[in-house]
């Protein structure tokens, strides 16, 4: 992934040196890094971080048979991480991780404490977050993998999706972890963006079986709450619930034409709590329903 925001050149001082890095790539945009490496680790390896930024780790894969990771003064964690943990280390924190075991695929991201600043052009900085070994977040899960998908690619769309899950990234760590993050609303009713449009399509879908918060799809384009549902109505023609609802009982259209499928598994399936709830909703929508509507499809 690359254009003229994102800073060219060598991943050589991204990726510490004396470690075995069998494959890595990486861009810089506005302070911020990535990189996505694939790390030989069959002899015991030491891992640190850059002091000066809040660096976020997210473990992608790969088969670790030793595993210890600790700050100075902080949290310790031991045991082989599972994919998709993510470790978060703020700016001048003391990290040591030892590890052995074969090749390991991470992705890691680098916010300088100035990040806000420079995407806001406010003064805003991000602080006060506290070191977090092996947590869950399904956000940043979510855009590292993304980011991971995209940083080999060239084409502008790739750039345009790399840029605003950076920036989606560093709202989010300001907003959920930072000491001063609830304290100071960003973003304005800006358009949406294509490319961050075609995101948040894909992110919906992809959730349907899962709960899908405002405030998540907020973060992922950088914006507040309220701006954003302004911006969404305006890109999708309705509000975000509604079309969580709309592609929620699309896709309960298509399990139902599967006669293996009970009803109440479609509604699992699909984000609906139990077999009623399907049913009020999909009848409200249709004027049908779904046994009727599975029977039509068959008759």
């Amino acid at each position: 992934m690359s254009s003229t925001s994102i800073e060219p050149g060598s991943l050589d001082d991204l990726v510490m040196a004396g470690r075995k890095a069998l494959h890595s790539h990486g861009f810089r945009w506005r302070g911020i890094e990535f990189v996505l490496a694939t790390e030989d680790i069959r002899e015991l390896t030491t891992w640190q971080l850059k002091p000066d930024f809040h660096s976020l780790v997210v473990h992608l894969d790969g088969a670790l048979a030793t595993f210890e990771s600790e700050v100075e003064n902080g949290p310790v964690k031991t045991g082989p991480p599972r994919s998709g943990e993510i470790w978060i280390v703020p700016a001048a924190a003391t990290y040591t991780a030892k590890a052995r075991g074969a090749a390991v695929r991470y992705a890691e991201m680098r916010l300088p404490p100035d990040a806000m600043s420079r995407l806001t052009g406010q003064a805003i900085p991000i602080e006060g977050i506290p070191p977090l070994l092996g947590i869950r977040d399904e956000l940043i899960i979510a855009c590292m993998r993304r980011l991971a998908d995209l940083c080999e690619r060239t084409d502008d769309v790739s750039t345009m999706f790399g840029e605003h899950l950076a920036a989606a990234l560093c709202h989010h760590v300001f907003a959920t972890y930072s000491a001063g993050g609830e304290a100071v609303e960003i973003g304005d009713a800006s358009p949406i963006p294509p490319a961050m449009t075609a995101l948040l399509r894909e992110y919906i879908q992809d959730r349907l079986d899962k709960r899908i918060r405002l405030e998540e799809l907020a973060a992922l384009t950088g914006m507040a709450p309220k701006p954003f549902l302004k911006a969404f109505r305006r890109a999708f023609g309705t509000t975000p619930a509604q079309y969580v609802i709309d592609k929620r009982i699309e896709s309960a259209r298509a399990l139902l034409a599967d006669m293996s499928l009970s009803i109440t598994e479609v509604a699992l399936m699909t984000g609906f709590s139990h077999h009623a709830h399907l049913t009020r909703t999909f009848s409200r929508r249709l004027g049908t329903p779904p046994s009727r509507y599975r029977h039509l499809l068959h008759a």
